[in-house]
């Protein structure tokens, strides 16, 4: 990506035969420097462009601020597998000049897919695919993270072939989830982690882990959706399990978490 600064320059006046000045407005480019671990200069204030100068997040170094955010697409196939189009999709943004590019809400267990050609994370067969996907992300010089999901209560049956799951029965769109137990709540911790693992050994550089809009880590934190007594009453144990549990899978990579800054419909 090139950043440039417009800027106008007047030249000597030039008067036309409506008697209108000429003005031009010309791009520059600013100074780009030989180490890309510098700070692009504007050409005209002689600072750092910000948006464009390079930013290390733990080991790894952007090439400058720009991140895509998760974006549900729906390209997979019913499997949860990458398909050619979905990495189509993430190159052409990656070629476009952002540093790090998440993919769209990825499951962790076949029971937490909330749409038909939704992305997994869940099981091996996926891994072949997710490491294109690196490569090809990669061979633009940008970063991939990989957002980590369950759906929870607002899973469709009919998608995810099983009763949605949850904190509690709290019926969403008219159906009654089934509420975790103790021990299952723990196994969905272990499910996050085993699915980071997965996108890192293929290639993925951040793992990001999706606490909003009304999916099971948020439904955890929320008291509209937890009304649980065992330790999973406390809105904050599971996501720090969570956390806890992926940092120990995956201890180089960045993790980003990502949460509702105010509660939604669900």
């Amino acid at each position: 990506m090139t950043a440039t600064t417009r800027f106008p320059h007047r030249p000597t006046p030039h008067r036309t035969g409506g008697g209108q000045q000429t003005v031009l407005a010309l791009e520059r480019t600013p100074r780009r420097p030989a180490d890309p671990r510098e700070d692009v200069i504007s050409a005209t204030t002689n600072r750092p462009v910000l948006l464009a100068s390079p930013l290390r997040v733990g080991r790894l170094l952007l090439r400058n601020r720009i991140v895509a955010a998760p974006m549900e697409r729906n390209y997979g196939t019913r499997d949860g597998r990458v398909t050619e189009r979905y990495i189509a999709y993430l190159r052409a943004r990656a070629a476009g000049g952002a540093a790090l590019l998440f993919t769209e809400a990825t499951y962790v267990r076949p029971d937490g897919r909330g749409r038909l050609f939704q992305l997994g994370a869940h099981a091996d067969h996926v891994a072949p695919g997710l490491r294109a996907l690196c490569d090809a992300v990669h061979g633009e010089g940008a970063l991939l993270g990989v957002e980590l999901n369950h759906a929870g209560r607002v899973a469709e049956p009919y998608v995810s072939g099983y009763q949605p799951v949850a904190p509690s029965p709290v019926p969403y769109a008219g159906r009654v989830p089934r509420e975790l137990s103790t021990d299952e709540t723990a196994q969905i911790v272990h499910a996050f982690a085993v699915a980071a693992r997965r996108c890192v050994d293929a290639g993925a550089d951040v793992v990001g882990l999706h606490a909003a809009h009304g999916y099971l880590i948020h439904q955890f934190l929320s008291p509209r959706t937890n009304h649980r007594t065992d330790r999973y009453a406390d809105p904050v144990r599971f996501v720090n399990e969570v956390i806890v549990a992926v940092r120990h899978a995956v201890p180089d990579a960045p993790l980003v978490l990502r949460i509702s800054a105010m509660e939604g419909g669900t």
